[in-house]
């Protein structure tokens, strides 16, 4: 039996604008520090961010693509912004072409 996996990349975070912004800024930044003022990544504020009105838009546009494909389950890292992506891009993904409910698992490895 053949399994195609189709992999998607969410859409764009917030804390992708908090790097863009930080780069932008301060130049580069230390990904091996904890400390907010040297990895604005680590803060509080961008912990579990969600998707920013483009990333919603980048989602949208996969819409028709993912709606011609039928997938047997929907696995997805239990993320806000990754879950956010799958919603938007599979809306139609909550039943199959034969109207069988599609299950969705979020994982935190994936």
């Amino acid at each position: 039996i053949t399994k195609i996996i189709h992999f998607q990349r969410h859409g764009q975070g917030h804390h992708n604008v908090v790097y863009e912004k930080w780069v932008k800024e301060k130049g580069t930044l230390d990904w091996d520090s904890t400390d907010p003022n040297k990895n604005p990544l680590v803060s509080d504020d961008v912990f579990d961010p969600s998707l920013t009105n483009l990333g919603k838009k980048q989602c949208l546009k996969r819409y028709n693509e993912a709606s011609m494909l039928n997938p047997e389950i929907i696995v997805v890292s239990p993320l806000s912004r990754a879950i956010q992506s799958a919603e938007l891009t599979w809306a139609n993904g909550k039943k199959s072409k034969n109207s069988v409910k599609i299950p969705w698992v979020a994982r935190e490895d994936c």
